[in-house]
């Protein structure tokens, strides 16, 4: 799973593009990177994810669920994480099932701008007038 990972807000929000087939040792690997995200940044700190050219996770539910289970990530330090784009039809259904049972917020937009004023509407310390 190639992926990308970048501030889109400095210390608030990430911006992670996920391409290609993904496996437990490429999801893990994003797993850690984005957790120097986490240390690094304000809490909470949001994602916005663009999964649009990602293949089908071949993981169980279980697997992915230790990936987060390990303190990898400190996910009281998460915010939303916010699908910007449509993704193909395994993630979505998947994601929303995962997101779930690991207790994480999200939710999927059409595009960046309308994931934006969301992220601005539900964090009020979140300044993004450009």
């Amino acid at each position: 799973m190639p992926h990308e990972l970048s501030w889109h807000t400095p210390r608030r929000i990430a911006h992670a593009r996920i391409f290609g087939d993904m496996g437990m040792e490429q999801l893990n690997a994003f797993t850690q990177e984005l957790q120097h995200y986490v240390e690094d940044g304000d809490a909470p700190i949001h994602v916005l994810l663009d999964d649009s050219e990602a293949g089908p996770p071949p993981l169980t539910i279980k697997e992915a669920r230790a990936i987060f289970d390990m303190d990898k990530i400190d996910l009281t330090q998460l915010g939303w994480f916010v699908g910007i784009v449509e993704p193909k039809l395994m993630a979505k259904i998947m994601l929303p099932l995962m997101s779930s049972m690991m207790d994480i917020q999200y939710k999927r937009f059409d595009n960046i701008d309308d994931a934006i004023a969301f992220l601005e509407e539900e964090d009020a310390t979140l300044s993004l007038s450009y």
